[in-house]
């Protein structure tokens, strides 16, 4: 089967790009599907670590002259698509689409409706948007990282949640990962992680709140967007306080799976209703056990007892850094593998491009 992928117009797709969970996402779709059997084509800039075939449709110069000189700026794509950064990526990725697409083709986004201009261009394709974990949804075919957030983007799209249909070509398919990114550790250290970006809904008040009642429990804090001045951690909507918080910045992959992979406890306190919350499952994948509100994607992928708590008040969160010294780490892991490793995604991504092609023979009424 041909896939066509659209990368994003500002970033590469390598693991330089650590920070952006859909730069990454795109990168190991990519090498998944490859590895899947099928013909993979991605629409990108110039520097490609994938397998697929590369048509280039925006370059590094290009990039850097309008304002994205690497790694450190992913977070300035404001995702509009009348601004020059897509005008540039939609005028190429159309015209090597033309060239190279056939009726039937899947093509495939993870930037939502920034591609629609795209789409419009291709109504003979099966223009797929391969991994929804925002609300600006538009396309046919739609595969959605969790069915919380499923539901969630249904609700608000009907305006009501009451008035909110299915729809039958829609899936969820979760997010996936390389388990060889993620070390293994059996005996954890004694301190607590948090990684993620240094934002208020990122529950950054719950981990003061924690510190403040555990004095004597070391925090460690990862992520983008911050700085340390004594026991103050200040970020840019808001500053916490702590003798026991450690920040230390964003971290690359090394440093990534050692922090996580030895941490007593991942605790992801998101206070929005998360599609995905993809560090959570690389923690899991580090047999390190995650501590997480009980709403959003955390009631799908968190399984109590299993591979960590879901909590409502912070009394149960501090309770849960206890409870972790009783689940098995290996069991950890063996779950995040069963449910998330690209061997075992990449068949589900299939499965759901047999189903489009399905449309062929008659779709949902096929006999």
């Amino acid at each position: 089967m041909k896939l066509h992928v659209l990368a994003q117009p500002h970033t590469q797709v390598t693991k330089e790009y650590l920070r952006c969970a859909y730069t990454q996402k795109i990168l190991k779709f990519c090498q998944m599907m490859h590895k899947e059997g099928h013909e993979v084509i991605l629409y990108a800039s110039e520097d490609n670590e994938t397998p697929a075939e590369l048509a280039t449709c925006i370059t590094k110069q290009e990039q850097i002259k309008l304002g994205f000189n690497g790694p450190e700026d992913y977070t300035k794509n404001d995702f509009d698509n009348t601004k020059p950064l897509w005008q540039i990526f939609h005028q190429r990725a159309i015209y090597e689409l033309k060239n190279r697409v056939k009726k039937g083709d899947i093509i495939g986004t993870f930037s939502g409706r920034c591609d629609k201009p795209i789409a419009d261009n291709f109504p003979d394709c099966y223009f797929t948007e391969l991994g929804i974990g925002y609300s600006g949804v538009f396309a046919n075919f739609r595969v959605y990282e969790s069915y919380a957030w499923m539901h969630t983007v249904m609700g608000a799209l009907a305006g009501d949640a009451a008035n909110a249909d299915g729809r039958f070509y829609d899936t969820v398919i979760p997010n996936y990962f390389d388990p060889a990114d993620f070390p293994f550790v059996d005996k954890k250290k004694d301190y607590l992680l948090f990684v993620g970006r240094m934002i208020h809904r990122k529950g950054l008040k719950i981990i003061e709140e924690m510190a403040k009642r555990m004095p004597e429990t070391h925090f460690i804090l990862a992520g983008q967007g911050a700085s340390q001045k004594g026991n103050k951690i200040i970020c840019q909507e808001l500053t916490i306080e702590g003798d026991n918080l450690e920040y230390v910045g964003t971290i690359n992959t090394e440093q990534r799976g050692k922090l996580m992979s030895e941490a007593k406890a991942l605790i992801v306190p998101t206070l929005y209703c998360g599609p995905f919350e993809g560090v959570s499952v690389e923690a899991n994948f580090c047999g390190t056990p995650i501590i997480t509100p009980d709403f959003g994607c955390f009631t799908e992928n968190n399984i109590e007892g299993l591979t960590g708590f879901r909590c409502s008040t912070i009394k149960q969160f501090i309770e849960a850094t206890e409870k972790v010294a009783l689940l098995n780490p290996q069991k950890i892991r063996d779950y995040a593998m069963s449910r998330f490793s690209m061997d075992v995604v990449g068949k589900m991504y299939t499965k759901y491009f047999e189903q489009l092609k399905g449309l062929e023979n008659g779709g949902f009424y096929e006999k």
